[in-house]
Parts: C-alpha cells; sequence; structure tokens
C-alpha cells in the first residue's frame, strides 16, 4: 500500500510539470511565408451585356432544288457543282424519244384538223352561197317551200360541220402545245441567275418525277439561320444587329435579324432565327453549308467580376487568391460564368474579365500578378486599394 501511494505522488508531479510548460493562448504570432512584388485588384460589381455566341449555317436567300417531271434516262449533265449559271441555261438533259414522238403524232394531228377545218369552211361558203340564192328564188315564187327547207337545212349542218371542225383543230393544237411541253420538261434548265449547288445524280441514271437532281442558289443574297435557346427568347428581337464571323472564307460582318420563328422545337427547347448579312459583303467564297458565329447582345445586368489573370487553376478546381486588411492571402474556390471585356472600375492588362457567380464578394481584393502562397502575408501591404498596389 505504502509503494502505490509513492507511485500516485511521482505521476501527479509529472503532470503538474507538463502543464506548466503549455503556451497560453494567443502570446504566440503565427509565422506566414513573405510574399512580395504581387499585383492586386478590387473586385467590384458591374453592368455587363451578356454576348450570346451562337453557332449556325450559312444559306442562300434563294434555293431552287430541281427534279423532273417526267421518267427517263438522263442523256447528260452540262454543269458542275459550284458553275455560274444564267436564267434559262441548261443543266441537264433527259433522254426525249418518246415525247419527241408524242410531238410529232400532235404535229400531225394538227394538219389533219387544219385539213378538215378548211374542208368544213368552204363547204360553209357554198352552202350559204346557195341558200342566199335559194331564198331570193323562194321569194319570187320560183321554187316550193320543200324545196328551200332542204337548201336551210344543208346550211344549218355545214354551219355545224364548221364548228365541229374548228373544235376538233383547237383539240389538236391543244395536244401539241401539251406535247411540247412535256418535250421541254426533258430539259432542266436555272431558274434564275447563281451557282451549281449540289448534284446529286450522274448521267446515264434515271429521273422519276419529284426526285431531286440538282440545286441552284441565288449568289446574291446570303443569311445564317441559328438555333437560339428559349431561355434568351427575350434577347432575340427583329431588326437587332448581329456580328456574324465565319473561318472560310475569313470574313467578319454585321447582320440583321429578319426573321424569328414562333415555334419552338419541343425536343431541343430552340427556336430558328434567320439573320441577313449586310449586302454590302462580297459574296465570292460563300455558299449555302459554310459554318457561321452570330454574336448577340444581351440586355444589361450587374455582375461581380475578376481579372482572368487572377483565376488559378488546381486541377479541376479554379480558384483566386483573396487579400485580407492585414495583407493575409487566402485561396478560395470560385465558381465563374462567361468572359466580359475589362470595365473601367477593374484595370485588367488583359483586357478580359471572368464573372464570379460564387466564392467572392463585393469589395474584397484579390491577387492578379505575381507568386503568391496559401497563407501568406504581403510584405508592407497597404489596407486603402489602389489599383494595382503592391
Amino acid at each position: 500500500m505504502k509503494h502505490f501511494i509513492t507511485f500516485a505522488l511521482i505521476c501527479l508531479a509529472l503532470v503538474v510539470y507538463g502543464c506548466g510548460d503549455k503556451i497560453k493562448p494567443g502570446t504566440k504570432e503565427i509565422a506566414r511565408p513573405a510574399i512580395t512584388g504581387v499585383k492586386t485588384a478590387k473586385i467590384t460589381i458591374n453592368t455587363v451585356n451578356d454576348v450570346y455566341e451562337i453557332s449556325g449555317t450559312v444559306k442562300a436567300e434563294n434555293i431552287a432544288v430541281l427534279s423532273s417531271k417526267v421518267m427517263g434516262r438522263i442523256r447528260s449533265i452540262a454543269v458542275k457543282e459550284g458553275d455560274i449559271v444564267k436564267a434559262g441555261q441548261t443543266l441537264l438533259s433527259i433522254e426525249a424519244g418518246e415525247f419527241a414522238n408524242k410531238s410529232a403524232q400532235a404535229s400531225a394531228g394538227v394538219a389533219e384538223a387544219q385539213a378538215a377545218l378548211n374542208m368544213a369552211e368552204e363547204n360553209k361558203l357554198i352552202t350559204n352561197t346557195t341558200y342566199e340564192r335559194f331564198k331570193n328564188l323562194y321569194e319570187e315564187k320560183v321554187i316550193s317551200k320543200q324545196e328551200f327547207n332542204e337548201i336551210d337545212s344543208k346550211r344549218k349542218i355545214a354551219d355545224l360541220s364548221y364548228t365541229q371542225a374548228e373544235a376538233a383543230y383547237r383539240r389538236a393544237r391543244s395536244a401539241l402545245s401539251e406535247a411540247h411541253v412535256f418535250q421541254g420538261y426533258t430539259t432542266i434548265t436555272a431558274p434564275f441567275n447563281g451557282i451549281v449547288g449540289e448534284k446529286m445524280v450522274d448521267a446515264g441514271a434515271m429521273a422519276a418525277p419529284g426526285v431531286p437532281l440538282i440545286t441552284v442558289e441565288d449568289a446574291s443574297s446570303y443569311n445564317v439561320i441559328i438555333n437560339v435557346d428559349e431561355g434568351i427568347v427575350a434577347d432575340i428581337k427583329k431588326g437587332t444587329q448581329v456580328d456574324i464571323s465565319l473561318d472560310t472564307p475569313a470574313l467578319k460582318t454585321k447582320g440583321t435579324i429578319t426573321e424569328v420563328s414562333q415555334y419552338i422545337d419541343p425536343a431541343a427547347r430552340t427556336f430558328s432565327v434567320k439573320i441577313a448579312i449586310a449586302e454590302d459583303v462580297p459574296k465570292s467564297g460563300l455558299k449555302s453549308g459554310l459554318y457561321a458565329v452570330a454574336s448577340i447582345k444581351g440586355s444589361p445586368r450587374q455582375t461581380l467580376n475578376v481579372p482572368e489573370t487572377a483565376v488559378v487553376e488546381k486541377g479541376q478546381l479554379r480558384g483566386v487568391y483573396v487579400v485580407d486588411e492585414n495583407g493575409v492571402v487566402t485561396y478560395r474556390l470560385i465558381t465563374t460564368g462567361r468572359k466580359f471585356p475589362a470595365t473601367v472600375t477593374l484595370e485588367v492588362p488583359s483586357g478580359v474579365t471572368l464573372e464570379v457567380l460564387s466564392g467572392v464578394t463585393d469589395g474584397e481584393v484579390v491577387i492578379t500578378g505575381g507568386t503568391a502562397v496559401d497563407g501568406g502575408q504581403i510584405t508592407g501591404y497597404k489596407p486603402d486599394y489602389k489599383p494595382g498596389s503592391n
């Protein structure tokens, strides 16, 4: 029992000795790495206009998709894709043997109907002359009423025969015109001045009614067609000026929204918008199907922006080095949005700022240049901020 009491007293003495060496809270400062040569910027709320960059496709104002109205084998194709054509110029021909025969038969029918009409006309003239002579004889009581009635009947029959022959001639002429029309269908011509777009067939292939053969586009006027998300429908208005850029050919120009579809695609939740490319833009090199980007300015709104140079990426994360009133630097994760040009209140050498959706607040200071250390302290930091200080 005596030994146990001695052991307890020794343990108690050790505990009291150890506690006596602890540092009292707040009596020792944390050693921080010194930071020098950095640049800072104060975050401010800015009024910006969203710019929506929407990809689209160049399309000619007028595009004619040409097809045949008759069936037949394609005899020849006179043009190739990219050729400039004039209105009425022959593009391709279809074998016209059957239609040529029908035209010949119709021509013969017209000649036959013309001969029959001539005969009926001659007979009508003779019969009418005879009728006038017999009429005088009847009035002079030289012939009987029966004889007069007979010649009157012949006159009426001659008139009727002429009317029938005249109708037959008109039918024959109509048949000939129809045959010529069908024969004309064997030649496909350009409906207007333009450029041959796509050629879907080759010589020797069969053409069928309604099946596309070749396209011609009007090269004098082009549009950009874009599909716009329904979320920005309020910013899309007819008559709005739009910036347009193309890679091939390299072109930056203006356009005007001319049509806004009222139909929203229920699957993609987008609607179609047509933008007319400025009329003074050279049209050489433009053609339907080219890739284009339309930049549309949105409505003004308030955003919190930081210089692009302030954003530091660590793996998949984005953050900024925030400086407090004592010059202590802390790495803070942020969520970024769109890019915007620098504003007057935010001096940014690169000219680009990033919208910050979360992570920092208005009035905080961030490091925009130099080497920063998380937990470090800027030497000689002045709380009264001046752009580009420190």
